[in-house]
């Protein structure tokens, strides 16, 4: 990609976002959205063919963005919170942009692209966390890495829909993340991880700054 196309592709990027958070998905126009990120509609519809299309490419680079360098990081189990602070960060600098982006992927079929963007790939990085946490000593090697992952995935997407629901409040969203995914990894820990699980639990949910604890 050209440093022009990428140029071009963070202001439609930005463009999205904006729009969207003014005025919901229903309301979403790609003519105003073209207008917004200076191209034409012309250009958008030879890019990304449909609004729907448009708008799932926002959000996959979104999502994209959450998972940048946590992968990488050198602590797994800091990793995966830094996630949840990220995942946290968009909903509350975006919320209607969420409400209408949440609502597309949990009324879609399986196997669409937007479950895909929505389960598939957070699925695939908890995989990727789970592994390193088992091969550092945290989880126990006798559990399987697909169900730890899946049980960590269901606490995140059962915080996100209470607070999409009304019964979390936007700002206790992180810390809800937060500990409910270190709650669902708890039963998997080996003694070692069981002590830092918990110790970074506790901070968590005291709202303390995470520490990498020993």
């Amino acid at each position: 990609m050209t440093p022009r196309q990428k140029d071009r592709k963070d202001r439609i990027l930005k463009a999205v976002l904006s729009y969207v958070e003014k005025h919901g998905y229903e309301g979403a126009n790609i003519r105003e959205i073209a207008k917004e990120a200076g191209v034409s509609p012309t250009t958008l519809y030879n890019i990304y063919g449909n609004k729907d299309h448009l708008i799932l490419s926002a959000q996959e680079q979104v999502i994209a963005s959450t998972m940048e360098g946590t992968i990488d990081s050198e602590d797994p189990v800091l990793s995966f919170l830094y996630r949840q602070e990220s995942i946290a960060k968009i909903v509350r600098d975006n919320p209607n942009w969420a409400t209408a982006m949440l609502t597309l992927t949990l009324n879609a079929e399986p196997g669409d692209r937007a479950t895909t963007s929505g389960f598939n790939t957070g699925l695939s990085h908890a995989m990727i966390i789970c592994q390193r946490m088992q091969d550092g000593g945290d989880l126990d090697k006798s559990y399987d890495i697909d169900r730890m992952a899946k049980s960590a995935m269901g606490a995140i997407w059962g915080v996100i829909l209470f607070w999409l629901k009304g019964f979390i409040a936007l700002h206790d969203l992180e810390r809800d993340l937060k500990v409910r995914v270190l709650e669902a990894l708890i039963p998997f820990a080996t003694p070692k991880g069981l002590k830092r699980l918990s110790a970074l639990r506790q901070q968590a949910s005291g709202r303390q700054l995470l520490k990498a604890t020993a």
